[in-house]
């Protein structure tokens, strides 16, 4: 009879299609797994309105039946729901499934193949899933001694392995797929450090360790993707067979390991629309798995495409009313489809009273599980009050960064070989200049300048030109290490030094710019023949008068590079703080009528999270500023910003650049005038050119050059009385500090436009013709150089004798080393 026919499985319904009704015969359902998950909340919501059909009938194996019985003492069942969870025997239900051929809704054959990731994600590539860039690094099986399978290579930012290179930030993700741990790694031009993943403790998911070296695991085998920033949040998708899909989003784990949870103490969840991509990606990867109740991971990339980063196979959404209906009329149709096609014709005997048609709204794939009243699903705001067709849609904020402390840039012009092997190992691939910014970079540099500093010739006791330009040189190196050994390690984006290529003037196929002053040249111009004016650049051995720009051969080795290093610029802590304040302002007060005290945001539509955007440039103390304002902005705990920044801003260079390139030649001319007029030398009737970084050929001369007086209309005379000897003047003795200071002050007030508090002032008219070219520059003082150089001195004076005051360093030593050093120490 009945027993019989359950005995043999499939088979036992397909002849009595004419004589069996659904209320003759119910179909036996067995649940194969351990009764923590088995018995939970989802699957008896589910069981219930499966049975509430009258058509099927269900019982549950039980652990001890599971762990302690043969598999032949196992009971028999038409429907074998199976699935793996820690300690499930996963041998013996394949031995089951063998022996007795029930019709497994998942298919436990291939459920292995979820307990390894690398098969996971041989699986999806193998089926055309779309899946992260990533390396598979399997040490299993490996000779005694080696930690490394051949091939893979570890750099202080990325890692290598057959070709392809995974570059941080990237994921690194046990093999193991009941391993959790997952570890997130950060490049050290984001601070570095590295965030550990892993399943929840309370209110935990991650931790941020900020003093990891960076190194790699070498304990087992890994997975390492790339990382891809997904706007903070995580989707998960649920199947009931390969046409339904029930996508939700969390707050992402790797934004501050903080979860969200609602009152009652369940994770919060955003019920989210898949796009006709993610809805054949749900469908492929229920076919390839061979699991048609199935949950994987999804990650949305800001580059708009969506990739499958896990398959976790067997699960069941929680809180989802309208889920669980929809889970229970589709398996009704699986099963009957399998053992009893004619049973479909036939609505279902029963129908739970607090639930609709099975497979409704909501139904196909990416049917949507909403709010249902408990306070786990995030539901739409409330209509607001006035015009109900208002509607706000979109707020745009632009704000520059934070408090910073100050900017500092050097150039010099260098011909060290050290120098020159740095710039053609990172050169770009114009081969004009290089870049330096990683650890490594910055490490060869360093390197590079402590060798050249250890083969300098000692200090002479004479005073003559090689001895100044080497005691500039000194000067220069000094500050190069100092900027470069701050903080003992290169973390951080507040640092960088471009190596650009100087081109000899023959080499040149268009009008050579003027040449590169070199510091001799200004020291002679100056009255004491002892401090030179701020210029663009400083030659560092050798002579001529190379310039940027030009044609010259990529390949060809460069002769001489421009030194550029930048510092400082950083966020204060201030700065910092201030962001913060602000993203806590507008999260609390922009839109204050809506959701909990405080909440501000996050009663926002539900989707809020995948169209918020924030975009950065590439500066560190933009990035920052965004990462503090997003911390306020979205209440994020913690006290790093290093993951903040990597998964929620985007970095765009372009920013910097509102109108691309077409204001340099504007700003080019500009700083030529400017510079020209504060360098202007009456006795000479000449100023100091500004050397262009740019190939274009100077502007013309302006109207009135070519005119008697070569002055604009209107312009201030120069009295002409800023000629220097050709003779360095006698050092004069330091003054006292306050003096010093007082005439420093003075000598700003000057600046300021009131030339007549100068000493010999001349009549107009017999300076007029001593006037620089170019057109009026308002408050510009009439004898800019002489200013300029007496600053320095002045300036000079000041820091001689403080060092003598505070015993920085003995009075006799050259000061020059220590003007570096405070020069580079002002970033702190």
């Amino acid at each position: 009879g009945a027993l019989a026919r359950r005995s043999r499985g499939m088979r036992s319904y397909s002849g009595q299609a004419n004589s069996l009704s659904p209320g003759d015969l119910k179909i036996r359902i067995g649940v194969c797994a351990m009764d923590k998950k088995a018995r939970s909340k989802p699957m008896k919501e589910i069981v219930q309105r499966i049975t509430s059909f009258n058509e099927f009938e269900v019982f549950y194996f039980g652990d001890k039946v599971i762990l302690e019985e043969a598999v032949e003492n196992w009971p028999q069942c038409d429907c074998l729901l199976s699935w793996h969870s820690d300690g499930f025997p996963l041998d013996k239900s394949l031995e089951y499934v063998k022996l007795r051929r029930p019709f497994c809704v998942n298919d436990v054959t291939q459920a292995e193949l979820l307990l390894d990731r690398r098969k996971v994600y041989r699986t999806l590539v193998e089926n055309s899933i779309p899946v992260p860039t990533h390396i598979i690094v399997s040490r299993d099986n490996l000779p005694e001694g080696q930690t490394d399978p051949e091939g893979f290579l570890e750099d202080h930012d990325c890692v290598q392995l057959g070709g392809v290179r995974i570059c941080k930030p990237f994921v690194e993700k046990p093999a193991d797929g009941e391993d959790h741990n997952v570890h997130i790694y950060y490049p050290f031009s984001m601070g570095g450090g590295v965030k550990r993943l892993f399943r929840k403790v309370d209110d935990k998911s991650s931790q941020y360790d900020s003093n990891h070296p960076g190194t790699v695991r070498r304990d087992g085998s890994y997975i390492y993707e790339e990382f891809l920033p997904t706007g903070g949040t995580d989707v998960k998708v649920y199947t009931v067979g390969p046409r339904y899909a029930h996508a939700e989003a969390r707050k992402s784990p790797v934004v501050d390991g903080k979860v969200q949870r609602s009152p009652d103490g369940k994770e919060l969840r955003f019920p989210v629309l898949l796009s006709p991509q993610e809805k054949e990606i749900a469908r492929m990867v229920t076919l390839a798995f061979g699991q048609k109740v199935c949950g994987f991971d999804l990650l949305r990339s800001d580059r708009g495409k969506a990739y499958v980063c896990d398959v976790n196979g067997w699960s069941f959404v929680k809180n989802s009313k309208k889920y669980y209906d929809d889970a229970a009329g589709i398996l009704r149709s699986i099963i009957l489809t399998a053992l009893a096609p004619h049973w479909l014709n036939s609505m279902p005997m029963l129908l739970p009273s607090h639930v609709e048609s099975p497979g409704g709204d909501g139904g196909g794939v990416g049917g949507i599980g909403g709010g249902d009243g408990d306070g786990f699903m995030v539901d739409d705001m409330e209509e607001m009050d006035g015009n109900p067709e208002e509607e706000l849609r979109c707020v745009l904020a632009v704000i520059r960064h934070g408090d910073r402390t100050p900017k500092q840039k050097m150039k010099m012009k260098v011909q060290q070989p050290e120098f020159l092997s740095l710039f053609e190992r990172y050169k770009d691939g114009k081969g004009m200049q290089a870049k330096l910014k990683t650890p490594q970079q910055l490490q060869d540099l360093l390197d590079a300048t402590r060798t050249i500093q250890k083969q300098l010739p000692p200090k002479k006791g004479t005073v003559d030109q090689q001895e100044d330009e080497l005691k500039d040189l000194r000067e220069r190196l000094t500050i190069i290490l100092t900027v470069l050994e701050e903080g003992g390690h290169f973390r951080g984006v507040n640092r960088k030094v471009q190596l650009k290529r100087m081109v000899p003037a023959a080499a040149k196929t268009t009008e050579p710019a003027p040449p590169l002053t070199s510091s001799t040249d200004a020291r002679d111009s100056a009255p004491d023949g002892n401090a030179s004016p701020p210029a663009p650049s400083v030659p560092c051995g050798g002579s001529g008068a190379p310039s940027l720009g030009g044609s010259v051969s990529s390949d060809a080795p460069a002769a001489e590079v421009l030194l550029v290093l930048k510092w400082g610029g950083r966020l204060t802590h201030a700065g910092r703080e201030h962001a913060e304040t602000l993203g806590t302002h507008f999260r609390a007060v922009m839109y204050p009528r809506y959701g909990p005290a405080g909440g501000g945001l996050l009663r926002l539509h539900s989707t809020y999270r995948h169209d918020l955007k924030i975009y950065s440039s590439d500066e560190g103390r933009v990035q920052t500023s965004a990462a503090a304002f997003t911390k306020g902005l979205l209440d994020l705990e913690g006290d790093s910003l290093t993951p903040i920044l990597v998964s929620l801003v985007n970095k765009d260079a372009s920013m910097l650049e509102a109108f691309g390139k077409g204001a340099s030649d504007d700003m080019r001319q500009a700083k030529e005038v400017l510079y020209s007029q504060l360098t202007w030398d009456g006795s000479k009737s000449q100023g100091q050119a500004l050397v262009s970084h740019l190939t274009s050929t100077p502007p013309s001369p302006a109207p009135w050059a070519a005119s008697s007086s070569g002055q604009p209309p209107g312009s201030v005379p120069n009295d002409g009385r800023e000629a220097a000897s050709g003779q360095a003047s006698p050092r004069r003795a330091p003054e006292e500090p306050a003096a010093a200071a007082e005439k420093l002050l003075a000598g700003l007030q000057m600046a300021g436009g009131d030339s007549s508090s100068l000493p010999g002032s001349p009549s107009a008219a017999s300076a007029a013709a001593a006037a620089p070219p170019g057109p009026h520059i308002r408050n510009m003082p009439a004898k800019p150089l002489a200013i300029l150089h007496e600053m320095v001195a002045q300036i000079s004076e000041l820091v001689d004798e403080l060092h003598t005051r505070l015993r920085l360093i003995p009075p006799e030593t050259d000061v020059g080393a220590g003007r570096g050093a405070c020069a580079a120490g002002s970033d702190e």
